[in-house]
């Protein structure tokens, strides 16, 4: 009889530990830009009682990992920091036992935007970069993203909120520069110093803010990367760069034109990145923009005698 209560005790100890050990891991990145003023504080909680939590996660940060229940019934809270303000909130969330999860909160007051997705501990070897992409800036274009120095393709004719689950997206570890293009046209955007000399045997999260891009690492380390000149790509055709010049940019409501010329002769178009014209002026050195879309487009300023230049621009708000 004792050697049968023995055996069960141990059978129910054992469950016990079982059950405590079936946890999941999540890192929490916030790059929603309404958060810029004020950190945010994560709560996770299962029946109405907190079980895991971190605090002071910052724009453009991250948490370290933070283990929850699996196979539990979690609600998750983002609050702005030290208070009871719900910045964003996610409900009945369940996670599988030993999984690993990025929770990537991003995009603007008006337009809050969330990803969860599986992530990797690391890559197949120390020669390889294993990465995901998220193109998370809030923008009309659809985009691609390449490796310039082999024209590896990474994405394609992504749209805002798109992102990268193929999960075989391994890349050698050079150092390689990263181009963001137009998917239409195939004019550069923007283009970054990709480290991944430094990452062999690593995954990492690539996303994007405004027209910056950020790497995090599975530590919780976020990193902005250094830009450089995008391809096939400048802000002001060569034959009148010296002599305009256009600001703000990026804009919300107007931008101004300036010339050592006479603007007066010039015809002014914006077209947007299809390629339609939007707006047609004359003799103006200010354009109110307010009416348009956010995302990028082009100026050209011609005139009768055969003049041109171009630029470019992002509309934002």
């Amino acid at each position: 009889m004792k050697k049968q209560l023995l055996l069960i005790s141990f059978s129910m100890l054992f469950s016990v530990m079982l059950t405590k050990a079936q946890t999941a891991d999540l890192i929490f990145l916030n790059s929603n830009s309404a958060s810029e003023a004020s950190s945010l504080d994560v709560k996770v909680k299962k029946d109405g009682v907190v079980v895991a939590s971190f605090s002071n996660v910052n724009f453009l940060d991250a948490s370290t990992k933070i283990s929850v229940p699996a196979s539990a019934i979690l609600n998750i809270d983002f609050l702005v920091a030290g208070s009871s303000t719900v910045f964003y909130s996610l409900t009945n969330e369940v996670y599988d036992p030993n999984t690993f999860k990025v929770m990537h909160l991003f995009g603007t007051k008006y337009s809050k935007r969330f990803k969860s997705f599986t992530a990797a501990s690391q890559s197949s070897s120390s020669n390889v970069v294993k990465l995901d992409f998220t193109y998370s800036t809030d923008g009309t274009e659809d985009i691609d993203l390449k490796i310039r120095e082999n024209s590896t393709t990474i994405a394609d004719n992504f749209q805002y909120g798109e992102q990268t689950f193929t999960f075989d997206d391994e890349y050698s570890a050079t150092n390689v520069t990263l181009d963001i293009t137009e998917h239409a046209t195939g004019n550069g955007l923007h283009a970054y110093n990709f480290p991944a000399g430094s990452l062999g045997g690593d995954y990492v999260y690539l996303f994007t803010s405004g027209t910056d891009m950020y790497m995090l690492e599975m530590n919780g380390t976020t990193t902005k990367l250094t830009t450089t000149t995008p391809i096939n790509s400048s802000s002001v055709s060569e034959n009148d760069s010296k002599d305009w010049l256009l600001f703000p940019n990026p804009a919300s409501n107007f931008i101004n034109l300036q010339s050592k010329n006479a603007i007066v002769d010039y015809k002014i178009e914006i077209i947007n990145s299809t390629g339609k014209v939007v707006r047609t002026s004359f003799a103006t050195d200010k354009i109110d923009i307010s009416d348009l879309s956010k995302g990028f487009y082009y100026i050209s300023a011609s005139n009768s005698a055969g003049n041109l230049a171009t630029f470019k621009f992002l509309k934002t708000k």
